[in-house]
């Protein structure tokens, strides 16, 4: 196994381990293209100008540490859990302070904090809004907060767990994020006072994070890890009204109808899995989840439809669209 520690700028550092003989057989299993995935810069950091510090050891089996210079606290250790690197299966274990706060892990229905004993699936799903289980994303991401006392003769940080609280001290607070680069299915299973990563392939391709606050940390996440989202255009920055279900032009001009009557902003209206066939300004709409198919005759045309949904401008705060996903 290779083990390659890269402090790539001066907030975030990159851990990677991966097989040492890699060939043109075996390579795609183990190492996730840039095509696919974004791979994070890597820039002209070092150790000493970065507030995070690696170490690792050997006795008695491989783990790997990495601390926060600024407080000596202990950000993620495998130390007293053993690292299983096999074909497809890989999983590793870091301590949690007690009463933790995490954040990320998406996507899903769940409450922003994590809690202690939650199990992540990242295999992303079209699925109906269910709590708790995957859905459509994919992001092995969280940011961890910690609140810190500091004394004020020797300015050494204590860690505040949910035993030593008090409303009448002042805390400082400390963020940081973890980022597992990895294509395939993960889970994730935080305990009390751990936090369990599962693959079934690929590399351990972490990078961290070291804020300190949660927008710092979110900053350096997608300007230098994933990617900033795509520039959008004007009009997605209105208000949007969406819902499955529509059966024909007619509910979806009383919907447009009705914003208006009640002087409610409308920028643009969707209709969820509508599959558009056919050429031209006539087209058939089929709602495939339901095997209905509406005739063709019955649609208006592209120029009938946009003046049908075309609210006066008396009447609107702005100019409806429709859309199909």
């Amino acid at each position: 196994m290779n083990l390659t520690v890269d402090y790539q700028d001066s907030h975030r550092l990159g851990i990677n381990i991966s097989p040492a003989h890699l060939t043109a057989e075996n390579v795609t299993q183990y190492i996730l293209p840039d095509s696919l995935v974004q791979l994070p810069e890597t820039g002209t950091g070092t150790g000493e100008a970065s507030d995070l510090t690696f170490s690792w050891s050997n006795d008695p089996s491989f783990s790997f540490t990495v601390l926060r210079k600024s407080t000596g606290d202990v950000l993620f250790s495998t130390v007293g859990s053993v690292l299983v690197y096999e074909n497809q299966f890989i999983e590793f274990v870091s301590v949690l302070p007690p009463n933790y706060n995490l954040y990320g892990l998406g996507e899903r229905i769940h409450g922003l904090r994590l809690g202690n004993n939650f199990t992540a699936t990242f295999y992303a799903a079209d699925v109906g809004d269910p709590v708790d289980t995957n859905l459509y994303g994919t992001h092995p991401f969280y940011l961890d907060t910690r609140y810190y006392e500091v004394d004020g003769t020797n300015g050494n940080f204590t860690l505040v767990t949910a035993a030593t609280v008090s409303t009448d001290a002042d805390y400082v607070s400390y963020s940081h994020g973890v980022y597992l680069r990895n294509s395939h299915g993960l889970e994730v299973l935080l305990a009390p006072e751990s936090i369990t990563w599962r693959a079934l392939g690929g590399s351990i391709d972490l990078y961290f994070f070291d804020g300190p606050t949660p927008g710092d940390v979110t900053q350096q996440y997608t300007s230098g890890a994933v990617g900033l989202p795509a520039m959008q255009q004007y009009w997605t920055f209105g208000f949007h009204q969406c819902r499955w279900g529509y059966k024909n032009w007619s509910m979806v001009a009383d919907v447009v109808n009705n914003f208006a009557a009640f002087g409610l902003h409308l920028e643009t209206v969707w209709n969820d899995i509508g599959q558009y066939y056919g050429t031209g300004s006539r087209a058939r709409l089929a709602d495939t989840s339901q095997t209905t198919c509406f005739n063709t005759a019955t649609l208006p045309t592209t120029q009938t439809l946009s003046a049908t949904l075309r609210v006066p401008r008396s009447s609107r705060n702005s100019m409806p669209t429709t859309n199909t996903t």
